[in-house]
């Protein structure tokens, strides 16, 4: 291939990543900005405490952060699996994988605490994505600030990465 051609084919890629940065940039949004649709109901979205009292039971539900390594790192609900950003493709391919092999009316709360409950990129992904493969007993937590603030701060459990 000659030195055109390499270009070419180079710039080429260009459009395509700068639609996919786009994506990832607009998250939760849809075209022109705009907000897209909640894939929950009003009775799936449970607070913070909803989700303290639900541990607290000798049947907990599975609980899934879809948050950033980091925050995870610094501390999470307990026993809290870690799939990666919601927002990300290769989350949702791992997660997507391990739903295959979990009974569709298990018990499931997703949290990220990243940022406001509003603006997080990383919440609607996996949960629709889990509708989608016919999870029935899908929960949200709204957390209003980020995990920090709703979480560790009121001395909730917590469990840091070993």
């Amino acid at each position: 291939m000659n030195r055109p051609q390499f270009l070419n084919r180079r710039l080429g890629l260009i459009p395509m990543m700068l639609a996919l940065a786009g994506m990832l940039f607009m998250g939760s949004k849809g075209a022109a900005g705009q907000a897209l649709p909640d894939p929950w109901t009003p009775a799936q979205v449970m607070t913070p405490e909803d989700l303290l009292q639900a541990l607290s039971k000798p049947t907990k539900p599975v609980v899934i952060a879809v948050t950033f390594r980091q925050l995870y790192d610094r501390g999470h609900v307990p026993g809290a699996l870690y799939f990666g950003p919601g927002q990300n493709p290769v989350t949702i391919a791992a997660l997507k994988e391990w739903a295959a092999n979990q009974p569709k009316d298990e018990e499931i709360v997703i949290y990220c605490g990243c940022c406001p409950w509003p603006d997080c990129p990383n919440i609607k992904p996996p949960f629709a994505l889990l509708k989608d493969l016919g999870f029935t007993r899908l929960r949200v937590v709204k957390i209003d600030t980020d995990f920090r603030r709703a979480w560790i701060e009121k001395k909730y459990p917590v469990e840091g990465s070993k």
